[in-house]
């Protein structure tokens, strides 16, 4: 018996869908600038700080890129109330650490990377400029260093977008937990879940266009 497709009924409960974009963006952006952050201190302290402080942050940079961020994403939700004392965190904040935290630990070795690219000549020449060596980091590695890692942190701002959607595990309201809550009311999930990746793709395609676009600029140079 072939399946009844009622798109009528779906293509209703797309404006309340659309909804919870505001939450998609909101968690990737400050997720993004948190992980960023966090990437830096990584990254710094992988390159330049104490014994301890490098094997501290390669234990936590392995933890983050070898689990499945759908794990880290659950276990901070269920974690936090345990570490704070029963102080029960709202699913977005939760969503938001679990983010963060996976990202510091990958933008962590893309920077790093980016660092390591840099020519060690570009060392030598500012060292025999007279530069101290915080100078030449500051006013030539650095800014190599950035253009080398534009292009891949600009993809795992795609990724970052894409993965939100993994925060509906946890009742954060953003796109994808609203088409799902749909389905339930309606019993369209085909229909209501080939919409919403619909949405996705409209809204991640230019992105994705604009990060190949970053990679052959930087390539160019």
């Amino acid at each position: 018996m072939g399946y009844n497709w009622q798109w009528d009924i779906a293509l209703e409960w797309i404006p309340w869908v659309l909804v919870g974009i505001g939450n998609t963006i909101l968690l990737a952006i400050t997720s993004m600038v948190t992980g960023l952050a966090l990437g830096v201190m990584v990254a710094m302290a992988r390159i330049s700080g104490p014994t301890w402080l490098r094997r501290l942050t390669l234990v936590y940079t392995e933890f983050f890129r070898n689990t499945p961020f759908l794990i880290q994403l659950v276990w901070v939700f269920y974690a936090i109330p345990i570490i704070t004392g029963n102080i029960t965190p709202a699913a977005f904040l939760a969503a938001w650490v679990a983010l963060s935290l996976n990202l510091g630990a990958f933008l962590g070795e893309v920077l790093r990377a980016g660092v390591a690219a840099v020519d060690k000549g570009q060392w030598d020449a500012g060292r025999a400029l007279g530069m101290s060596q915080r100078q030449v980091y500051r006013r030539i590695v650095l800014p190599i260093a950035t253009i080398y890692v534009i292009p891949p942190i600009a993809t795992f701002w795609v990724s970052t977008f894409r993965e939100t959607s993994l925060a509906s595990v946890i009742s954060v309201t953003e796109l994808f937990f609203r088409a799902r809550w749909a389905a339930t009311i309606t019993f369209q999930f085909l229909e209501l879940y080939i919409i919403v990746g619909v949405i996705y793709f409209l809204a991640t395609y230019p992105q994705a266009r604009a990060v190949d676009f970053i990679h052959r600029r930087v390539r160019l140079h």
